[in-house]
């Protein structure tokens, strides 16, 4: 059974109920998963069929609450499967949408830094620097920029 399935249930009943998954719905899931029938787990729990189902019933109500949908043995793997590849993509999405949003920053601070140096540059001919103290200042404008983005 998919560990991801599992804690994804988790966080739901979390959320829904406030209590984590029980190892009984985590039996009743792999069942569904395997397609395993409620007798051989109650069989090997040494309950009745009725407690699996209650506990069963019980969890898909919950699930159908969360998703808004029906949810039952026959559908819930696919359900959860859905739910996290739709928030795998929405987290995918996010993070191409910043950095995306970081790299247009990066490109504005570039030009602005450009725009920066050539300003100072003018500055420094009007009040008639040298083309070698202009290099050396604009060295030392260099050197600091590199440190401010190690920190």
């Amino acid at each position: 059974m998919n560990t991801l399935i599992i804690q994804t249930v988790d966080r739901i009943l979390q959320t829904m109920i406030g209590k984590p998954i029980n190892d009984l719905q985590v039996r009743i899931l792999h069942a569904a998963a395997t397609r395993t029938p409620y007798t051989k787990i109650a069989i090997s729990l040494n309950c009745t069929e009725g407690h699996i189902r209650d506990t069963a019933y019980e969890l898909w109500t919950i699930l159908t609450q969360y998703f808004g949908q029906s949810i039952s043995k026959t559908n819930v793997i696919i359900k959860i499967e859905d739910h996290i590849s739709r928030i795998s993509k929405n987290n995918q999405d996010l993070e191409e949408y910043s950095v995306q949003k970081t790299d247009a920053k990066k490109i504005t601070d570039a030009k602005k830094i450009k725009e920066d140096r050539k300003n100072i540059v003018q500055s420094l001919r009007k009040k008639e620097f040298s083309e070698q103290q202009i290099r050396e200042v604009l060295k030392i404008l260099d050197r600091e920029q590199k440190s401010r983005l190690k920190v």
